[in-house]
């Protein structure tokens, strides 16, 4: 996992933290991600969510920004837990994908509407 910190000189900074945004969102597509394999899946994704919360932590004023660091360390606390069962797992897991995704979106229009 490799991730641009530098904005490149011909984005405004708006422009590069959706673009930010836009390739996180894109690797939770990826297979190693957005498919619950064993548990190898959890550590990747944990590492990703850890990286999410670094690359796009400083985008925002602090006050904005905590609800999302929020948001994303709920996540984190979720697929940590202790499962009953390999379905509620995959059903946890699978629902983690899914605010991971819903939140950067909601990030991307918090960027657009500070610029």
């Amino acid at each position: 996992m490799e991730m641009e910190y530098a904005y490149p000189d011909h984005l405004t900074r708006a422009e590069a933290l959706t673009r930010r945004a836009d390739k996180l969102h894109s690797w939770l597509q990826r297979d190693e991600y957005a498919v619950y394999r064993d548990e190898n899946s959890i550590d990747n994704l944990l590492e990703l969510i850890d990286l999410i919360i670094y690359a796009l932590e400083y985008g925002l004023p602090d006050p904005e920004w905590q609800r999302f660091r929020r948001s994303f360390k709920l996540c984190h606390r979720k697929i940590r837990e202790e499962f009953e069962t390999p379905e509620e797992l995959v059903q946890t897991y699978n629902a983690v994908i899914v605010e991971l995704k819903i939140t950067l979106e909601e990030y991307k229009l918090a960027v657009q509407l500070a610029a």
